[in-house]
């Protein structure tokens, strides 16, 4: 829902820059006049899109790459012999 938010306020100032740089730009908008190209939205918009995939991702490599160390050292513990066993077995 954030994204969606991000993306339309992108919109609303690429709509004001575009409205503001004849003002400030001697000629821009003269010839034809100045639009938010399809191109440029449709590369805006995967480019939102992969950055919000890759952040959203991020905490689950992060989670998984700690929960093989919590494994990798509840296995060490688990086999020190037959009362290390029965330790985590019985829900340590």
């Amino acid at each position: 829902m954030l994204t969606v938010a991000g993306a339309a306020c992108g919109l609303l100032a690429a709509e004001l820059v575009l409205a503001l740089t004849p003002q400030f730009v001697a000629g821009a908008g003269l010839l034809e006049p100045l639009r938010l190209d399809c191109t440029a939205f449709t590369a805006a918009l995967v480019l939102a899109v992969v950055v919000t995939a890759v952040l959203a991702a991020a905490p689950t490599f992060s989670f998984a790459r700690n929960l093989a160390a919590l494994i990798k050292a509840r296995g060490r513990q688990s086999s020190g012999g037959s009362r290390s066993r029965g330790a985590w077995s019985a829900g340590n």
